[in-house]
């Protein structure tokens, strides 16, 4: 499906960004993990080329536009081209939004918003040169409304669906197609550490989801698939939540 394209993943050294990683190699794709983790990403590598795939690992930290520039020269050295961006690299913070400080406040959007931006600039400019591409931006449902104590993750996320928006129309000419994804509660190791520290509470936000279950990296994994394929080649600008349809239930509803 996607035999011989060239695919960036950022902050693919652990979760969902090596769920991504792992699945579009598997589906053909040549992979390059980047991730401010050196050693996980090399290990990501190591299983992606035992099963036969060009990869290569990169240790970058996206918030630092030198060092993504650096990256994205290496990438063009050592493939030549990029098809498919997947920018997945982020942080997460919970703090009281008036104890928060600025370093916190700025660290958050340094990665979440202006690294994924320097991202899209440094591969949209070969993108563009090319006149095709695709990227893929991992929003989330923090995206869409407010969480207490990660105001600044929420604003983050909502900055990004914006910026996916107004990059698929600005390189609609070159047909490049931008999308985000807004997952919803998953089961990543932040998920998983409130599952078992907080069972109780785990249990009662599970309950909350329509389709009765957190989501897992797969299901993200299996619609980031899908936008990087050609099955989705009319798709853009759009911001696909997928969270067991928690985000449909209308806010006046009261379950029985």
């Amino acid at each position: 499906m996607l035999d011989g394209k060239i695919a960036i993943i950022t902050g693919a050294g652990q979760g969902m960004g090596r769920g991504i990683a792992l699945s579009l190699a598997d589906k053909g794709a040549n992979v390059i993990a980047i991730d401010i983790n050196y050693e996980a990403v090399k290990n990501l590598v190591s299983a992606i080329k035992g099963n036969n795939q060009k990869a290569l690992a990169i240790k970058a930290d996206i918030s630092v536009a030198t060092e993504v520039d650096a990256a994205v020269r290496e990438v063009l050295d050592y493939f030549h081209h990029i098809d498919i961006l997947v920018n997945n690299a982020g942080l997460s913070l919970l703090v009281p939004t008036v104890q928060m400080t600025e370093e916190e406040w700025d660290k958050i959007m340094n990665v979440n918003l202006k690294g994924m931006l320097f991202c899209c600039q440094a591969v949209g400019r070969q993108m563009i040169k090319k006149r095709t591409g695709t990227i893929i931006n991992i929003a989330s449902v923090g995206g869409h409304g407010g969480i207490p104590k990660m105001a600044a993750y929420c604003a983050s996320k909502g900055a990004i669906i914006s910026l996916t928006r107004s990059l698929a129309i600005e390189w609609a000419e070159f047909n490049i197609r931008v999308n985000s994804v807004s997952p919803g509660m998953t089961e990543t190791s932040m998920v998983q550490r409130l599952r078992a520290q907080s069972p109780d509470v785990f249990e009662q936000r599970e309950k909350m989801i329509p389709l009765g279950r957190a989501g897992k990296i797969q299901d993200v994994v299996n619609l980031v698939d899908f936008l990087a394929s050609q099955k989705s080649n009319y798709i853009t600008g759009q911001d696909i939540i997928i969270d067991g349809g928690l985000f449909a239930i209308h806010p006046g509803y009261v379950g029985s």
